[in-house]
This record gives C-alpha cells, structure tokens and sequence, in this order.
C-alpha cells in the first residue's frame, strides 16, 4: 500500500519541482519528502499522507482539515494530523485552492491508520 487516507482535494494552480513521480494508467501520482502524496487527475490533486508516515504516527486522534475554499501555496502547511505519540503538519504539494476535504476524518481520524 503506497498512501492511505485523502486528506483533501486541490484545485491546482502550480506544482512544486522537487516532487518524485510516476504514471499509474492515466492518473499521475507524486510524493514528496515529507510523506505527503497528490494523485492528480487533469488540474485536480487528491492530496494524502502516505501509509508510511501513518505508520510512524501511530495511532490518529485528530485531524486538522484545511476549509473548502482556502487558497494555499505550495509547500504550505494546510492541516495537521495528531497521533498518541506526535502531531505533524500536512503541507500542499502544489499551490491551489481546496475543493474538498474528508469529513470523514473529523469524526473518525484513526482511519488514517
């Protein structure tokens, strides 16, 4: 499993450089040195932290959603995920404005594990 629950959807306006990719059938999904992952699909980026750095969190006892319509900059922090034993940011891989985020999270953030 490469990454794990979607944090938020993004409106992109600019990607950052420095990110690692790769084709999965017609969707590009990118990854960057903090452990965040964007799929991008046309100009929308469903935006997530990789399973990897869920692991190393632990267990999630609550997430910080960016709101619908914020407006970030690449490399932005956009949120936040807090576990037993840490909390850490959530930066935007790509400079954009949020279409959505996963409600989901809000009343139940240990499905990020």
């Amino acid at each position: 499993r490469m990454f794990t629950t979607t944090v938020a959807k993004i409106a992109i306006v600019k990607a950052v450089g420095q990110i690692k990719s790769f084709r999965l059938l017609s969707t590009t999904i990118k990854f960057t040195a903090s452990h965040e992952y964007i799929k991008i699909q046309g100009n929308v980026g469903t935006v997530g932290i990789t399973d990897h750095a869920a692991g190393l969190l632990g267990d999630v006892v609550f997430v910080d959603l960016p709101a619908v319509g914020a407006r970030f900059a690449a490399g932005e922090s956009f949120g936040s995920v807090e576990s037993v034993k840490a909390a850490s940011d959530v930066y935007s891989p790509v400079s954009g404005e949020i279409l959505e985020v996963n409600a989901a999270l809000e009343a139940n953030p240990g499905i990020v594990n």
